[in-house]
């Protein structure tokens, strides 16, 4: 039985306009994508991060169609894109974006409380995630206090937190060294698989391209082999 795309982009395009005339940074790509680790890899300037940006719906595409787990991204209203952000993807940033002010469990539980989870029940699946990621100890902590790995792996509960069907990547390990980010992206496929969600993951990091179930090169905005 066929099984249906996370992710389905129809003649999808992306131009920006300006005072050197139009750049197309997605061009009328068309792309299903199968449930599990989609990567995207190519050069600087090829599309990727455009990409995600479209799909989490961070931007909106000058033509074509975004289809994500059901939902008809590219036409929903303004008042509907907080709550797909918060409920049918998870984003984990490359500069990764916590709250300074908050500690590691309130980082993760924001999202919960957000959606509508009440404290204790967003806290209970923060720290859910929390140990799973190996970050228990430190849930009092604050951003300040933790390495980048330990930032990110903090990111990677969060962007978990409301159950999502995608979780949404950006060079994830664009600010980690070697070490860290085998550790973080080890986790990162293991957990994503453990809690049922696929990923799409840009990155130049070839350990990264490993872990793939499939893999995408994009160059000038167009599919070239996956």
């Amino acid at each position: 039985m066929p099984i249906d795309p996370i992710v389905r982009l129809t003649t999808l395009r992306k131009e920006y306009r300006g005072g050197g005339g139009v750049v197309v940074a997605v061009n009328d790509l068309t792309l299903d994508l199968p449930p599990g680790m989609t990567v995207l890899t190519g050069p600087s300037g090829c599309g990727k991060s455009t990409l995600i940006n479209l799909v989490g719906a961070f931007d909106r595409p000058t033509s074509g169609t975004i289809n994500v787990a059901g939902t008809r991204v590219d036409t929903l209203e303004n008042s509907k894109l907080d709550q797909y952000r918060r409920t049918t993807v998870g984003i984990v940033f490359q500069f990764f974006h916590l709250m300074p002010a908050l500690t590691v469990l309130e980082n993760v539980a924001l999202p919960g409380e957000l959606a509508g989870m009440g404290t204790k029940q967003a806290q209970d699946r923060a720290r859910e995630l929390l140990d799973k990621v190996g970050m228990v100890p430190r849930v009092d902590h604050r951003p300040h206090e933790l390495s980048g790995g330990e930032i990110q792996r903090t990111a990677i509960a969060r962007a978990l937190v409301n159950h999502p069907k995608l979780v949404l990547a950006d060079e994830p390990t664009g600010n980690l060294d070697s070490t860290a980010s085998e550790r973080v992206m080890n986790l990162f496929a293991a957990i994503t698989a453990e809690e049922g969600a696929s990923a799409l993951v840009a990155t130049h990091d070839p350990d990264v391209v490993t872990r793939a179930d499939r893999i995408i090169q994009l160059r000038d905005g167009q599919v070239v082999s996956g």
